[in-house]
C-alpha cells in the first residue's frame, strides 16, 4: 500500500438564495436618481423613439392622486409613507392580453404581415400628434437650444495673438507656446519644446520675444513659468502696487505664507504696515489666471421640489414643474382592455372627428400587420408613465420626511441641520436606505433658507454631550467653530486645544484632531497664520 493523497472529483448539492433585477427594476432605480434635468432629456429621448409616447408639461405637482388609477406596486422602490403624486394609471392592463377587437366582433390582430409596410403614412394621417407642432418640436430641438459653449483658454488666448500686431515668426511661435499652457495658464515646459512642428528653429532672443507678447495677453498672469512669476505679471497692471508689494512676491512669499510679517519687514528694511500692505494686495491676485476657463460645462441646478409654508403654520413640500409622459389616446384605445382604455375610447367615440379618425386609425393598424410591433411600444410607454410616476411619489414621501425632521432648523431657531441619518427616513417611509440614498441623489430643494441639495439636511452626529442632551450635529459644530474664530482676537488667535475647550464648556465633547478636521474644513488656516502683527 502506498500512502499519500488521492485526486478526484466530487458532487455536492447546496441551496444559495439570490435576488436577481429585472432590467425594468434596473431602469427604475437609474430613474429615482437620475437629476430632474437628466430626467426630462431621458423622456424626451424617449418621445422620439416611441410613437406611443407623449409629453404634457404639468406644473405644481400637489402629490395627489387621482382616484380612479393608482400607483402600480410592482414599479420602482417598495410604496412607503402616505405621500402621493398626480398621475394615472391603468392597474387592470395586462401587456400579454390581446389587441383590443373592434365592436362587430371581428377578430384580434394576430398576424404580423412581411410587407415592408410604411408606417409613417399610417401615422401621420391617422395618429395624434405627439409633441405639438413643427414650432414646438424645434423649440425642444437639444442642438439648436443647447448653450454656447465658452471660448477655452487656448482659443481665448490665440484669438488674441491673431488681433495684436507682431512679426509673423514670433506669432507663430507664441502660438505654439500658448498651446502648450497647462489648465491654470503656467508653462511648464522648456521654451524649446513650444516651437511647432516645421518651424525652423528659432534663437534664444526670438523665444523670449514670443515669451513676452504670451505674457501680455488676457488674463494677466498668463504664460508664467513661476508662482512669484505669476504676481509679478499682474502687478505691472496693478495701481495698488508698489516696490514693497513687488520685493514681497517675487522674494518672500514663503514668509508670507507662514505669516512671518516682521521678517519681511526687517528685511526689507520697511515699516510693517507696508508689509500688511503688500500681504492684502497679493491675497487678492490670481495664482492661477487660466482656471476661468475650465472646460467643466457648469451645470444649472433646478430644483425639484418646493417648502411652503412657515414655523407657525406648518411646512409642506410639492414637486415643482416638470415634464410628463402619457400614452397617446390612440394607442390607449386601440391596446387597453381595462377600465383606463374604455373611457379613452368611449371618449373618442363622442367626438364624430375624433372617432372617425380612430375608426381609420385602427382599421389602417390591422391592414398594416404592425401591430404587434406597436403593442410593445405601448407597454414601453406604459411602464416609463408608470416608473416616473413612482419616482416623484418617492423622492415626494423621502423630501417630506426630511423637512418634518429640520422644522427646527428651516425656522432658525438651531444655526445648522439637526443630526439626521438616511437610515431614520428609510424607517419613515418604509423604504430600504439605498432607495433613499438614490432619492436624494443630486436632487435640490427650494427652501426659506434658499436653494438647498436634499442631501445637505442629513447631518451627523458630532461628539457627545455631558449634560445628558442631544448629540450636536456636525453642522452645528462647524458654524459654532466658524463663530469663534470670526470673532477671535487677532493678534492672539484661538490655539486648536481652546477651540475644544470652549466647545467643552457649552457641553460639547470633541477631541482635538477633530477640531483640526473642521477648521481645516471651513478654510482657516492655524492659528500662527491667522495671527494679524
Amino acid at each position: 500500500m502506498s500512502s499519500g493523497l488521492s485526486a478526484g472529483l466530487s458532487m455536492q448539492v447546496a441551496q444559495r438564495l439570490e435576488m436577481a433585477l429585472s432590467p425594468q427594476m434596473i431602469q427604475s432605480m437609474e430613474l429615482l436618481q437620475m437629476p430632474l434635468m437628466q430626467l426630462e432629456q431621458r423622456i424626451r429621448q424617449e418621445q422620439l423613439e416611441n410613437p406611443t409616447l407623449e409629453i404634457e408639461e404639468i406644473e405644481n405637482l400637489q402629490g395627489e392622486t387621482n382616484e380612479d388609477y393608482a400607483a402600480p406596486d410592482d414599479v420602482g422602490p417598495d410604496e412607503g409613507g402616505g405621500v402621493e403624486t398626480v398621475r394615472e394609471f391603468n392597474e387592470e392592463a395586462d401587456p400579454d392580453a390581446d389587441v383590443y377587437p373592434d365592436r362587430d366582433g371581428a377578430e384580434g390582430l394576430e398576424r404580423v404581415d412581411e410587407i415592408d409596410y410604411n408606417w409613417d403614412d399610417v401615422y401621420d394621417d391617422y395618429a395624434p400628434a405627439r409633441g405639438g407642432s413643427q414650432d414646438d418640436d424645434e423649440a425642444f430641438d437639444p442642438i439648436a437650444n443647447a448653450a454656447a459653449r465658452p471660448p477655452s483658454l487656448i482659443e481665448h488666448l490665440l484669438t488674441q495673438l491673431s488681433e495684436t500686431p507682431m512679426d509673423d515668426r514670433i506669432r507663430r511661435l507664441a502660438s505654439g507656446m500658448v498651446q502648450k499652457l497647462d489648465a491654470n495658464g503656467w508653462l511648464t515646459v522648456p521654451l524649446d519644446e513650444t516651437v511647432p512642428e516645421g518651424e525652423a528653429p528659432p534663437s534664444r532672443d526670438e523665444l523670449e520675444q514670443a515669451l513676452a507678447e504670451v505674457q501680455k495677453l488676457s488674463p494677466d498672469g498668463i504664460g508664467a513659468r513661476t508662482l512669484s512669476e505669476c504676481l509679478l505679471l499682474q502687478l505691472k497692471n496693478r495701481p495698488e502696487s508698489t516696490p514693497i508689494v513687488e520685493a514681497v512676491a517675487r522674494d518672500h512669499l514663503e514668509d508670507l505664507a507662514a505669516n512671518r510679517l516682521p521678517k519681511i519687514a526687517k528685511d526689507l528694511k520697511c515699516d510693517l504696515d507696508e508689509v500688511k500692505h503688500a500681504a492684502e494686495v497679493i491675497r487678492t491676485l490670481n495664482p492661477r489666471p487660466g482656471a476661468d476657463f475650465s472646460e467643466e460645462p457648469v451645470l444649472a441646478i433646478r430644483p425639484e421640489l418646493v417648502v411652503e409654508g412657515d414655523a407657525e403654520s406648518g411646512y409642506s413640500v410639492r414637486l415643482t414643474s416638470g415634464l410628463q409622459p402619457q400614452v397617446s389616446d390612440f394607442f390607449t384605445a386601440l391596446f387597453d382592455n381595462s377600465r383606463r382604455g374604455r373611457i379613452v375610447r368611449e371618449r373618442l367615440e363622442a367626438d364624430p372627428v375624433q372617432s372617425e379618425a380612430f375608426t381609420q386609425f385602427r382599421d389602417q393598424m390591422r391592414r398594416s400587420g404592425l401591430a404587434r410591433k406597436f403593442r410593445e411600444k405601448y407597454n414601453n410607454a406604459q411602464w416609463l408613465v408608470k416608473a416616473v410616476a413612482q419616482r416623484e411619489k418617492t423622492i415626494l414621501a423621502v423630501a417630506t420626511e426630511i423637512i418634518k425632521a429640520q422644522e427646527e432648523y428651516l425656522a432658525e431657531r438651531i444655526p445648522a441641520p439637526a443630526p439626521l441619518f438616511m437610515q431614520d427616513i428609510a424607517d419613515k417611509v418604509g423604504y430600504d436606505i439605498s432607495t433613499v440614498s438614490r432619492a436624494v441623489k443630486d436632487k435640490y430643494i427650494d427652501t426659506p433658507l434658499g436653494i438647498k441639495p436634499l442631501k445637505s439636511f442629513f447631518a451627523r452626529a458630532s461628539g457627545t454631550r455631558d449634560d445628558g442632551g442631544d448629540a450636536s450635529s456636525s453642522a452645528e459644530v462647524l458654524v459654532k467653530i466658524k463663530d469663534m474664530i470670526e470673532n477671535e482676537d487677532k493678534r492672539r488667535p484661538l490655539r486648536d486645544n481652546e477651540i475644544m475647550e470652549r466647545l467643552a464648556a457649552d457641553s460639547i465633547v470633541i477631541k482635538r484632531r477633530s477640531i483640526v478636521n473642521y477648521r481645516e474644513k471651513l478654510g482657516y488656516p492655524s492659528h500662527s497664520h491667522r495671527k494679524e502683527h
